[in-house]
Protein backbone atom coordinates (compact mmCIF):
# COMPACT_ATOMS: atom_id res chain seq x y z
CA UNK A 1 0.00 0.00 0.00
CA UNK A 2 2.91 2.41 0.62
CA UNK A 3 4.61 1.32 -2.09
CA UNK A 4 1.87 1.98 -4.38
CA UNK A 5 1.52 5.81 -2.54
CA UNK A 6 4.85 6.27 -3.24
CA UNK A 7 5.12 5.34 -6.48
CA UNK A 8 1.58 7.26 -7.46
CA UNK A 9 3.72 10.27 -5.88
CA UNK A 10 6.88 10.37 -7.31
CA UNK A 11 4.68 9.79 -10.65
CA UNK A 12 3.14 12.72 -10.03
CA UNK A 13 6.63 14.96 -9.24
CA UNK A 14 8.15 13.56 -13.03
CA UNK A 15 5.14 14.80 -14.46
CA UNK A 16 5.39 17.84 -13.28
CA UNK A 17 9.17 18.38 -13.69
CA UNK A 18 9.59 17.36 -17.24
CA UNK A 19 6.49 19.65 -18.22
CA UNK A 20 7.13 23.21 -19.56
CA UNK A 21 6.71 25.99 -17.62
CA UNK A 22 3.84 27.29 -19.50
CA UNK A 23 2.06 25.06 -19.34
CA UNK A 24 1.51 24.85 -15.81
CA UNK A 25 -1.59 25.43 -14.28
CA UNK A 26 -3.08 27.00 -10.92
CA UNK A 27 -4.41 24.46 -8.45
CA UNK A 28 -8.05 24.20 -8.46
CA UNK A 29 -10.38 25.68 -6.01
CA UNK A 30 -13.14 24.13 -4.02
CA UNK A 31 -16.46 25.76 -4.24
CA UNK A 32 -17.57 28.21 -1.54
CA UNK A 33 -20.00 25.85 -0.10
CA UNK A 34 -17.76 22.85 -0.23
CA UNK A 35 -14.74 23.36 2.69
CA UNK A 36 -13.06 19.63 1.71
CA UNK A 37 -13.83 16.59 -0.61
CA UNK A 38 -12.87 14.18 1.91
CA UNK A 39 -16.53 13.95 2.48
CA UNK A 40 -17.60 13.39 -1.12
CA UNK A 41 -14.48 10.77 -1.70
CA UNK A 42 -15.99 8.68 1.70
CA UNK A 43 -19.69 8.78 0.32
CA UNK A 44 -18.03 6.54 -2.41
CA UNK A 45 -15.87 4.75 -0.57
CA UNK A 46 -18.29 4.35 2.25
CA UNK A 47 -17.39 1.15 3.99
CA UNK A 48 -14.73 -0.14 6.08
CA UNK A 49 -13.89 -3.92 4.12
CA UNK A 50 -12.99 -6.31 6.62
CA UNK A 51 -9.02 -7.47 5.49
CA UNK A 52 -8.31 -10.22 7.30
CA UNK A 53 -6.51 -12.15 8.68
CA UNK A 54 -10.43 -13.96 9.36
CA UNK A 55 -9.37 -15.50 12.99
CA UNK A 56 -12.26 -17.98 13.90
CA UNK A 57 -12.03 -17.78 17.14
CA UNK A 58 -12.45 -13.55 16.61
CA UNK A 59 -16.32 -12.27 17.22
CA UNK A 60 -15.18 -9.66 14.72
CA UNK A 61 -14.48 -12.29 12.07
CA UNK A 62 -15.98 -10.13 9.18
CA UNK A 63 -18.01 -6.87 9.56
CA UNK A 64 -18.21 -3.80 7.49
CA UNK A 65 -18.55 -0.35 9.37
CA UNK A 66 -20.18 2.43 7.52
CA UNK A 67 -17.81 5.33 7.33
CA UNK A 68 -20.41 8.45 6.99
CA UNK A 69 -20.31 10.76 9.92
CA UNK A 70 -24.05 10.82 10.00
CA UNK A 71 -25.02 6.85 10.48
CA UNK A 72 -28.27 6.05 9.17
CA UNK A 73 -30.97 3.44 11.00
CA UNK A 74 -29.82 1.01 8.04
CA UNK A 75 -26.32 1.86 8.26
CA UNK A 76 -26.42 0.38 11.89
CA UNK A 77 -28.30 -2.40 11.16
CA UNK A 78 -25.90 -3.19 8.22
CA UNK A 79 -23.03 -3.07 10.57
CA UNK A 80 -24.26 -5.33 12.47
CA UNK A 81 -24.76 -8.22 10.41
CA UNK A 82 -21.54 -10.49 10.38
CA UNK A 83 -20.61 -11.56 7.10
CA UNK A 84 -19.30 -15.23 6.07
CA UNK A 85 -16.46 -15.13 4.07
CA UNK A 86 -16.09 -16.84 0.87
CA UNK A 87 -13.25 -18.72 0.15
CA UNK A 88 -10.98 -20.87 -2.07
CA UNK A 89 -9.61 -24.05 -1.02
CA UNK A 90 -6.56 -22.38 -1.11
CA UNK A 91 -8.12 -20.32 1.65
CA UNK A 92 -8.03 -16.90 -0.29
CA UNK A 93 -11.05 -15.01 0.45
CA UNK A 94 -12.05 -13.56 -2.95
CA UNK A 95 -15.84 -12.59 -1.18
CA UNK A 96 -18.57 -11.88 1.37
CA UNK A 97 -21.42 -13.06 2.37
CA UNK A 98 -24.71 -11.56 3.78
CA UNK A 99 -26.40 -13.88 6.15
CA UNK A 100 -29.63 -13.99 3.85
CA UNK A 101 -26.85 -15.61 1.11
CA UNK A 102 -25.41 -17.56 3.47
CA UNK A 103 -28.73 -19.19 4.92
CA UNK A 104 -29.57 -19.64 1.10
CA UNK A 105 -26.34 -21.91 0.65
CA UNK A 106 -27.30 -24.27 3.54
CA UNK A 107 -28.84 -27.13 1.51
CA UNK A 108 -25.92 -26.93 -1.15
CA UNK A 109 -24.05 -30.04 -0.98
CA UNK A 110 -20.70 -28.82 -3.72
CA UNK A 111 -20.13 -26.28 -0.68
CA UNK A 112 -18.51 -26.74 2.81
CA UNK A 113 -20.26 -24.35 4.79
CA UNK A 114 -19.12 -23.42 7.92
CA UNK A 115 -19.38 -20.43 10.43
CA UNK A 116 -16.06 -19.22 9.68
CA UNK A 117 -16.62 -19.66 6.23
CA UNK A 118 -17.54 -21.01 2.70
CA UNK A 119 -15.74 -23.12 0.24
CA UNK A 120 -15.99 -25.22 -2.93
CA UNK A 121 -15.33 -28.42 -2.33
CA UNK A 122 -11.85 -29.85 -3.54
CA UNK A 123 -10.95 -31.41 -6.74
CA UNK A 124 -13.67 -28.47 -8.37
CA UNK A 125 -11.81 -26.70 -11.47
CA UNK A 126 -12.22 -23.82 -13.13
CA UNK A 127 -15.31 -25.28 -14.95
CA UNK A 128 -17.05 -26.89 -12.62
CA UNK A 129 -17.10 -23.93 -10.27
CA UNK A 130 -18.22 -21.47 -13.27
CA UNK A 131 -21.03 -24.37 -14.59
CA UNK A 132 -21.97 -24.94 -10.57
CA UNK A 133 -22.09 -21.07 -9.73
CA UNK A 134 -23.99 -20.09 -12.67
CA UNK A 135 -26.43 -23.16 -12.37
CA UNK A 136 -27.11 -21.59 -8.61
CA UNK A 137 -27.85 -17.73 -9.32
CA UNK A 138 -29.74 -18.96 -12.92
CA UNK A 139 -31.89 -21.30 -10.16
CA UNK A 140 -32.44 -18.26 -7.78
CA UNK A 141 -33.36 -15.92 -10.42
CA UNK A 142 -35.90 -18.67 -11.55
CA UNK A 143 -37.38 -19.02 -7.83
CA UNK A 144 -37.63 -15.36 -7.40
CA UNK A 145 -34.82 -15.07 -5.11
CA UNK A 146 -32.77 -11.70 -4.21
CA UNK A 147 -35.10 -10.47 -7.06
CA UNK A 148 -33.99 -6.94 -6.95
CA UNK A 149 -30.12 -8.50 -7.63
CA UNK A 150 -31.12 -10.81 -10.41
CA UNK A 151 -33.32 -8.58 -12.14
CA UNK A 152 -29.96 -7.04 -13.77
CA UNK A 153 -29.15 -10.56 -15.50
CA UNK A 154 -27.11 -9.21 -18.52
CA UNK A 155 -25.57 -13.12 -20.06
CA UNK A 156 -22.30 -11.24 -19.44
CA UNK A 157 -19.84 -13.94 -17.46
CA UNK A 158 -17.28 -11.68 -14.79
CA UNK A 159 -14.41 -12.82 -13.67
CA UNK A 160 -13.30 -14.15 -9.95
CA UNK A 161 -9.60 -14.18 -9.64
CA UNK A 162 -7.58 -16.70 -6.75
CA UNK A 163 -6.79 -12.85 -5.37
CA UNK A 164 -8.07 -9.78 -6.44
CA UNK A 165 -4.76 -8.07 -6.92
CA UNK A 166 -3.80 -10.53 -9.58
CA UNK A 167 -5.41 -11.27 -12.46
CA UNK A 168 -2.61 -14.07 -13.40
CA UNK A 169 -5.35 -16.54 -12.18
CA UNK A 170 -9.14 -17.32 -12.48
CA UNK A 171 -11.02 -19.15 -9.96
CA UNK A 172 -14.33 -18.86 -12.01
CA UNK A 173 -16.74 -17.23 -13.92
CA UNK A 174 -20.08 -15.73 -12.65
CA UNK A 175 -23.56 -13.69 -14.04
CA UNK A 176 -22.35 -10.02 -13.41
CA UNK A 177 -25.44 -9.27 -11.87
CA UNK A 178 -24.39 -12.10 -9.05
CA UNK A 179 -21.75 -10.37 -7.87
CA UNK A 180 -23.08 -8.58 -4.93
CA UNK A 181 -24.56 -10.99 -3.63
CA UNK A 182 -21.59 -12.71 -2.57
CA UNK A 183 -19.10 -9.46 -2.59
CA UNK A 184 -17.07 -10.51 -5.20
CA UNK A 185 -14.95 -7.37 -6.77
CA UNK A 186 -16.44 -6.35 -10.21
CA UNK A 187 -13.39 -5.36 -12.22
CA UNK A 188 -13.88 -2.17 -14.97
CA UNK A 189 -12.43 -0.01 -17.35
CA UNK A 190 -13.11 4.25 -16.87
CA UNK A 191 -11.28 6.56 -19.40
CA UNK A 192 -11.31 10.39 -19.27
CA UNK A 193 -10.88 12.14 -22.66
CA UNK A 194 -9.30 15.64 -22.25
CA UNK A 195 -7.71 18.27 -24.07
CA UNK A 196 -5.70 21.63 -23.43
CA UNK A 197 -7.31 24.00 -24.59
CA UNK A 198 -4.78 25.73 -27.40
CA UNK A 199 -6.08 29.30 -27.04
CA UNK A 200 -7.17 29.52 -23.31
CA UNK A 201 -4.68 26.84 -21.76
CA UNK A 202 -7.06 25.29 -19.52
CA UNK A 203 -7.77 21.17 -19.80
CA UNK A 204 -11.04 20.64 -20.96
CA UNK A 205 -12.90 17.23 -20.07
CA UNK A 206 -15.77 15.58 -21.85
CA UNK A 207 -18.71 14.89 -19.31
CA UNK A 208 -21.06 12.41 -20.61
CA UNK A 209 -24.91 12.69 -18.88
CA UNK A 210 -26.12 8.94 -18.18
CA UNK A 211 -29.79 8.36 -19.55
CA UNK A 212 -32.92 8.77 -17.39
CA UNK A 213 -33.50 5.83 -17.89
CA UNK A 214 -30.40 3.94 -16.79
CA UNK A 215 -31.06 1.28 -14.12
CA UNK A 216 -28.36 2.31 -11.98
CA UNK A 217 -27.53 6.15 -11.66
CA UNK A 218 -29.70 7.60 -14.00
CA UNK A 219 -29.41 10.74 -15.54
CA UNK A 220 -25.75 11.54 -13.20
CA UNK A 221 -22.58 12.69 -14.56
CA UNK A 222 -20.02 9.89 -15.60
CA UNK A 223 -16.62 9.96 -17.28
CA UNK A 224 -16.17 9.90 -20.74
CA UNK A 225 -15.78 6.31 -21.67
CA UNK A 226 -16.49 3.25 -18.96
CA UNK A 227 -16.99 -0.52 -19.07
CA UNK A 228 -17.07 -3.67 -17.16
CA UNK A 229 -14.41 -6.28 -17.89
CA UNK A 230 -16.00 -9.71 -18.87
CA UNK A 231 -13.91 -12.60 -18.74
CA UNK A 232 -11.07 -13.21 -20.94
CA UNK A 233 -11.00 -9.54 -22.04
CA UNK A 234 -8.31 -6.96 -21.49
CA UNK A 235 -8.07 -3.93 -19.97
CA UNK A 236 -7.21 -2.18 -23.29
CA UNK A 237 -9.34 -3.89 -25.74
CA UNK A 238 -12.03 -3.07 -23.58
CA UNK A 239 -11.62 0.55 -23.38
CA UNK A 240 -10.72 0.70 -26.79
CA UNK A 241 -14.24 -1.13 -27.93
CA UNK A 242 -16.55 0.84 -25.39
CA UNK A 243 -14.40 4.07 -26.75
CA UNK A 244 -15.98 3.53 -30.10
CA UNK A 245 -19.57 2.29 -29.47
CA UNK A 246 -20.04 4.75 -26.28
CA UNK A 247 -18.17 7.76 -27.66
CA UNK A 248 -18.40 6.73 -31.78
CA UNK A 249 -14.12 7.57 -31.35
CA UNK A 250 -12.12 6.79 -33.95
CA UNK A 251 -10.67 3.13 -32.91
CA UNK A 252 -7.11 3.95 -34.52
CA UNK A 253 -7.28 7.13 -32.81
CA UNK A 254 -7.62 5.70 -29.33
CA UNK A 255 -5.57 2.62 -29.84
CA UNK A 256 -2.50 5.09 -30.84
CA UNK A 257 -2.98 7.65 -27.73
CA UNK A 258 -4.59 5.97 -25.08
CA UNK A 259 -2.68 5.80 -21.55
CA UNK A 260 -2.88 3.61 -18.65
CA UNK A 261 -2.98 5.51 -15.67
CA UNK A 262 -3.10 3.57 -12.95
CA UNK A 263 -5.84 1.40 -10.67
CA UNK A 264 -8.66 2.78 -8.62
CA UNK A 265 -10.45 0.53 -6.24
CA UNK A 266 -13.93 1.50 -4.59
CA UNK A 267 -15.35 -0.36 -1.42
CA UNK A 268 -19.23 0.41 -1.79
CA UNK A 269 -21.73 -0.88 0.03
CA UNK A 270 -25.70 0.40 -1.42
CA UNK A 271 -28.34 1.53 0.31
CA UNK A 272 -29.87 -2.10 1.11
CA UNK A 273 -26.43 -3.12 2.06
CA UNK A 274 -25.41 -5.20 -0.52
CA UNK A 275 -21.24 -4.59 -0.91
CA UNK A 276 -19.85 -3.28 -4.49
CA UNK A 277 -16.68 -3.39 -4.38
CA UNK A 278 -14.37 -2.29 -7.76
CA UNK A 279 -11.25 -2.37 -9.33
CA UNK A 280 -11.21 -0.30 -12.15
CA UNK A 281 -8.27 0.42 -14.57
CA UNK A 282 -7.57 4.02 -15.50
CA UNK A 283 -7.14 5.10 -19.06
CA UNK A 284 -6.92 8.52 -20.41
CA UNK A 285 -7.29 10.33 -23.57
CA UNK A 286 -5.68 13.63 -24.29
CA UNK A 287 -7.25 15.13 -27.66
CA UNK A 288 -6.17 17.76 -29.96
CA UNK A 289 -6.00 21.28 -27.85
CA UNK A 290 -8.01 22.43 -31.48
CA UNK A 291 -11.24 20.17 -29.95
CA UNK A 292 -11.41 18.48 -33.69
CA UNK A 293 -12.21 15.38 -32.02
CA UNK A 294 -14.90 15.26 -29.86
CA UNK A 295 -17.06 12.32 -28.90
CA UNK A 296 -20.85 11.43 -30.13
CA UNK A 297 -23.62 10.30 -29.10
CA UNK A 298 -23.84 6.79 -30.38
CA UNK A 299 -27.39 5.45 -29.97
CA UNK A 300 -30.12 8.29 -28.58
CA UNK A 301 -30.99 8.16 -25.19
CA UNK A 302 -34.54 8.26 -26.69
CA UNK A 303 -33.96 5.01 -28.67
CA UNK A 304 -32.69 2.84 -25.53
CA UNK A 305 -29.20 4.55 -25.56
CA UNK A 306 -27.32 4.99 -22.52
CA UNK A 307 -26.03 8.57 -23.15
CA UNK A 308 -27.96 11.46 -23.07
CA UNK A 309 -25.53 14.13 -24.19
CA UNK A 310 -22.23 15.02 -23.73
CA UNK A 311 -20.95 18.08 -22.20
CA UNK A 312 -17.21 20.04 -22.54
CA UNK A 313 -16.46 21.79 -18.86
CA UNK A 314 -13.72 22.81 -17.46
CA UNK A 315 -11.68 21.18 -14.84
CA UNK A 316 -12.99 23.50 -12.10
CA UNK A 317 -16.56 22.69 -13.56
CA UNK A 318 -15.39 18.87 -13.18
CA UNK A 319 -14.53 19.48 -9.49
CA UNK A 320 -17.76 21.51 -8.87
CA UNK A 321 -19.84 19.13 -10.02
CA UNK A 322 -17.90 16.56 -7.88
CA UNK A 323 -18.42 18.42 -4.55
CA UNK A 324 -21.79 18.52 -5.39
CA UNK A 325 -22.52 14.87 -6.10
CA UNK A 326 -23.36 14.94 -9.52
CA UNK A 327 -21.62 12.48 -10.52
CA UNK A 328 -21.77 8.25 -10.08
CA UNK A 329 -19.50 7.08 -7.68
CA UNK A 330 -16.52 5.60 -8.90
CA UNK A 331 -16.48 8.20 -12.28
CA UNK A 332 -16.52 10.73 -9.50
CA UNK A 333 -13.45 9.15 -8.11
CA UNK A 334 -11.59 8.27 -11.32
CA UNK A 335 -11.96 12.23 -11.97
CA UNK A 336 -10.60 13.08 -8.43
CA UNK A 337 -7.42 10.46 -9.46
CA UNK A 338 -7.20 12.40 -13.00
CA UNK A 339 -7.28 16.03 -11.27
CA UNK A 340 -4.84 14.67 -9.00
CA UNK A 341 -2.53 13.09 -11.35
CA UNK A 342 -2.49 16.24 -13.62
CA UNK A 343 -1.58 18.54 -10.80
CA UNK A 344 -4.85 20.11 -11.06
CA UNK A 345 -6.12 19.19 -7.41
CA UNK A 346 -3.17 19.73 -5.13
CA UNK A 347 -2.62 20.19 -1.37
CA UNK A 348 -3.41 24.24 -2.20
CA UNK A 349 -6.75 22.71 -3.03
CA UNK A 350 -7.77 20.58 -0.15
CA UNK A 351 -6.08 20.34 3.59
CA UNK A 352 -7.08 16.53 2.96
CA UNK A 353 -5.16 16.19 0.38
CA UNK A 354 -3.25 13.19 1.59
CA UNK A 355 -5.80 11.26 3.21
CA UNK A 356 -7.92 11.71 -0.17
CA UNK A 357 -5.01 10.12 -2.16
CA UNK A 358 -4.81 7.36 0.17
CA UNK A 359 -8.24 7.11 0.26
CA UNK A 360 -8.20 6.56 -4.03
CA UNK A 361 -5.72 2.90 -3.44
CA UNK A 362 -7.38 1.10 -0.69
CA UNK A 363 -6.83 -3.10 -0.25
CA UNK A 364 -9.25 -5.90 -0.40
CA UNK A 365 -9.97 -8.62 1.99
Amino acid sequence: MLRYQLSKFVSQLRCISTAPAKSLQRSLKLPPSCTSLLDSVKKANNVFLPNGPFDPASESLAFCRTRSKAVTEDELKYDKERLVPFRLPTGNVVGLLRPQVFEALASEKELDLSRNGVSFQSGMDYDARTRYMNNLVGRWKGEGLFAGILRGWSDELFPVYETWSSTSQLAFSIERAALPLFGFPNYGCLMTGYFICSKTNETMIWVPRRSKTKKTWPNKLDVTVGGGLGTGETPLNTIIRESVEEASFDESFVSSYIKSAGLLTLHNRNPVGWLLPGVYYLFDLQLPGNNSIQPKVVVPASEGGEVESFELMTAQEVLDNIAAGEFKSSSGLALVDFLIRHGLFTSATDENYVEICIELGQRFY
